[in-house]
C-alpha cells in the first residue's frame, strides 16, 4: 500500500472501491487483498451508501449464498413489472434469465439447461476444447511476443460457447464487445449518459440478434445439437421467448468473460510463482488441482454474487434490513484464514479448498465444470507441448469492482 493510504479509514477504501473510476482505487484495483484483510478483521459486514452492504468472511458469504431470506430479482425489489414492453434493454437483457429469478421460475429455467453443464454434458467436448486450445496456441507459437489474454484466454472460451449455443463463431470479437458493454451495467455507482446509451446500444444489439437467431431455429425443420435448439424444442417447462433469449444472452456472456479472466489470472499467478510452475511441469497430473487453487486464490468473480434482502437478515452479527443490497465478496472469502491455510500461499498442491470462486446454492456457477475443462485444456497443453513463457510488461487490470480481470498481459516464450 501506498504510504498516503496507510491511515485511510477502511470505510472509506470500501467506498472508493465500489467507485469504478475514482482516482484513489488504484492500489485496490491492483491488488485489493490487503483490503480485503483489513474488512475481514475490522468490517467484516460493512454498510456502505445506497443501501449497499460487503460480506467479506468465508462463513458469512456462505451464509448469505446458501440462505433463503435472499433473492436476485431486483425488479421486484424495485417493485418493477416483469414486462419486456416497459424495461430497457439493459434490463431486459438478464430479467428473465435464471441469473435474476428466485424458485419457482429458476428452478424451471435451470432444469432446461442444465443436461448440457454437468460432469457428463460437458466432457463431450473435451476432446473439442483440446483441439481449439491447441489451434490457438500454435498461432502465437511463432510470435516474438504476444498478449496471452487476447490471442488466448479471451478467444477459447468464446468459441466454445459459440458452438455449444450454436451462434456463429465469426462475430465473436463483436460478442465480447457485447459482453464487456453489458457487463458494465453490473458495476456500482450512478453513470454517466453517454455510458448509458452505449449499454443500452449494446443490448439491443444482443437482443436483436438472438431473437434473429431463434426466430431462424423456429423456421428450420432440421435443427443442430444446439442448446438455443433445446431450449426451443423442449415441451415440458417451455420457454417464453424473452426467457429463451434472455437466458442464452446471458449463459453466452457468463460463459466466456469469467472463463477468460481464470485463464489469465491462473496464467499471471503462475508466472509469479516460479516454484509452482515448476511442480506443475513436473507433474503435469496437478493441472486440475491446480485450476482449482488459481480459482481460490485469484478469483475471476470476486463481487459478482449480490443478493437482495427480502426481510431483515442478521449476518456475522448485524441485521441488515429489508431490500438492501449485499455484495458477496468471493475473493475475500477465498483468502480467510478461518477456513483456509495460509490463505495467501499459492499452493498448486493444496487439497483442502472449499473456495467459493462459483459461489454455492441454488445459484451456483451453471458453467463451472465447462469452464474447468477449458482452463485445465490450456494449462496442460502449456506446460506438455511449449517453452516457458515470461512476462515481457506489467499485466494492465480492468478498473472493475465486480470482475478480477485483466485488460491485457504480454508474454514471450523463452
Amino acid at each position: 500500500m501506498q504510504e498516503a493510504e496507510r491511515d485511510v479509514a477502511v470505510e472509506d477504501e470500501a467506498e472508493w472501491f465500489l467507485t469504478p473510476g475514482d482516482p484513489r482505487r488504484g492500489v485496490a484495483r491492483e491488488d485489493p487483498y490487503p483490503l480485503y484483510a483489513r474488512l475481514r478483521e475490522q468490517r467484516p459486514v460493512l454498510e456502505c451508501s445506497q443501501k449497499r452492504w460487503l460480506v467479506t468472511r468465508y462463513a458469512d458469504v456462505l451464509g448469505v449464498l446458501r440462505g433463503n431470506s435472499w433473492s436476485r430479482d431486483e425488479l421486484a425489489a424495485e417493485g418493477v413489472a416483469l414486462d419486456a414492453a416497459t424495461l430497457p434493454p439493459s434490463r431486459r437483457l438478464s430479467a428473465f434469465s435464471l441469473l435474476r429469478r428466485d424458485p419457482p421460475d429458476h428452478t424451471r429455467l435451470r432444469r432446461v439447461v442444465a443436461p448440457f453443464f454437468t460432469a457428463r454434458g460437458v466432457a463431450r467436448w473435451r476432446a473439442r476444447v483440446d483441439e481449439l486450445t491447441r489451434d490457438l496456441l500454435e498461432a502465437v507459437r511463432d510470435k516474438d511476443s504476444f498478449d496471452f489474454y487476447a490471442e488466448v484466454s479471451r478467444r477459447l472460451p468464446v468459441m466454445v460457447i459459440c458452438e455449444l449455443l450454436g451462434v456463429p463463431a465469426d462475430d465473436m470479437d463483436e460478442f465480447a464487445r457485447w459482453a464487456a458493454t453489458t457487463l458494465s451495467v453490473l458495476e456500482p455507482g450512478d453513470d454517466p449518459a453517454a455510458v448509458q446509451a452505449a449499454r443500452e446500444a449494446a443490448a439491443t444489439s444482443c437482443l436483436e440478434f438472438f431473437n434473429a437467431l431463434a426466430d431462424e431455429r423456429v423456421r428450420s425443420t432440421r435443427r443442430p445439437d444446439d442448446l438455443i435448439s433445446h431450449m426451443i424444442g423442449v415441451d415440458e417447462d417451455r420457454l417464453s421467448r424473452d426467457e429463451l433469449v434472455s437466458t442464452a444472452v446471458m449463459l453466452h456472456i457468463a460463459g466466456h468473460e469469467t472463463t477468460a479472466n481464470l485463464v489469465s489470472n491462473g496464467l499471471l499467478t503462475l508466472l509469479r510463482h516460479e516454484d509452482q510452475f515448476e511442480l506443475l511441469r513436473s507433474d503435469p497430473s496437478l493441472v486440475p488441482n491446480a485450476v482449482e487453487e488459481m480459482l481460490r486464490f485469484d478469483s475471476p468473480a470476486r463481487n459478482a454474487l449480490t443478493r437482495i434482502a427480502v426481510e431483515p437478515v442478521e449476518v456475522g452479527g448485524v441485521t441488515i434490513p429489508r431490500g438492501d443490497t449485499v455484495y458477496a465478496v468471493l475473493g475475500s472469502a477465498n483468502r480467510d484464514g478461518a477456513t483456509f491455510t495460509d490463505p495467501d500461499t499459492f499452493d498448486v498442491s493444496r487439497t483442502n479448498n472449499p473456495h467459493l470462486a462459483f459461489g454455492s446454492g441454488i445459484h451456483y456457477c451453471l458453467g463451472a465444470n465447462l469452464a474447468r475443462i477449458e482452463a485445465q485444456a490450456v494449462f496442460t497443453r502449456l506446460i506438455t507441448d511449449y517453452p516457458r513463457l515470461r512476462l515481457v510488461a506489467e499485466p494492465r487490470w480492468r478498473d472493475s469492482f465486480v470482475l478480477r480481470a485483466l485488460e491485457g498481459l504480454e508474454v514471450a516464450w523463452e
